[in-house]
């Protein structure tokens, strides 16, 4: 066991820093395309209260979504409580961020959304594989959230990434949660769950 979680140790490594490499214009361009993917797909039309994740350290930047004028959607973003949990709260234009102890904005002073009225979790990942597991920092927030909720069917669990994020050698924990969609610059993948 220990030996699988140091393969996926290196793995994170890696991948973290090859997109710490990209240039700004780099991240805005391929952002964009991924931003497109997100658009176009029904899951995301049909979604009402949606929840995604502040952009750092080159992450796929999903922040125009919220900026497109005459948006009727409710968007959300994680709170970190402790070591161990989070929560969803309403972010708008006008939210008050304050970063947590990851050095990642959150909104403040937001109302908290409970699980079973999100229709659509854009997550970010570190990695992927097309079976809809997902490499992220090694925290387990999203996972531990999601297997907690009563409501595991309702809401779509979606990852964000660039395609050369992408592992074929990656494995599932016991404990990981699996995606459902896989948005990337230049695909969509829809994942089938046996």
């Amino acid at each position: 066991m220990r030996g699988f979680q140091a393969i996926k140790s290196n793995l994170r490594r890696k991948l973290i820093q090859q997109r710490k490499e990209l240039k700004p214009e780099q991240v805005h361009s391929l952002s964009f395309s991924v931003c497109q993917q997100i658009l176009s797909h029904p899951v995301f039309i049909q979604s009402q209260t949606i929840a995604f994740y502040y952009p750092i350290n080159n992450e796929v930047d999903l922040l125009s979504l919220v900026n497109m004028k005459g948006n009727p959607k409710t968007f959300l973003l994680p709170y970190v409580l402790n070591n161990s949990d989070m929560e969803f709260r309403v972010y708008t234009l006008d939210s008050e961020l304050v970063n947590n102890k990851y050095g990642i904005p959150q909104p403040e002073n937001s109302q908290t959304v409970i699980s079973s009225q999100i229709d659509l979790c854009l997550m970010p990942l570190v990695g992927y594989h097309r079976n809809g597991s997902r490499l992220g920092y090694g925290g387990g927030f999203y996972d531990r959230y999601f297997s907690n909720s009563n409501n595991k069917q309702k809401t779509k669990l979606a990852g964000a990434a660039y395609n050369f994020q992408q592992c074929p050698t990656l494995e599932s924990d016991s404990w990981d949660v699996p995606m459902d969609i896989i948005f990337t610059n230049n695909e969509t993948i829809e994942i089938k769950h046996e």
